[in-house]
């Protein structure tokens, strides 16, 4: 299992400042269920999805353990098409 310290290591990897400037990342739903759903998205944001998910992974055992139990602070809302 990887650690805060790792998860951080990853992240910084990433120009986020870049990939958020040019990244595009949407699911749409264009029918009446789930299985009629589709992803929308370009390089950049491909990498800022995931990238958005390990940020929570690294702050998820605080929030666990906090007064909100098993809420997790949504990220930001990026540009999407």
């Amino acid at each position: 299992m990887l650690t805060k310290e790792d998860l951080q290591k990853i992240i910084d990897q990433f120009d986020e400042d870049e990939l958020e400037r040019q990244g595009i990342f949407g699911i749409s739903q264009y029918g009446g269920g789930s299985d009629e759903s589709f992803v929308r998205a370009n390089k950049e944001g491909l990498v800022l999805f995931p990238l958005e998910l390990l940020k929570s992974a690294r702050v998820i055992e605080s929030v666990l353990s906090g007064p909100q139990l098993g809420v997790v602070k949504s990220v930001r809302t990026r540009r999407s098409l």
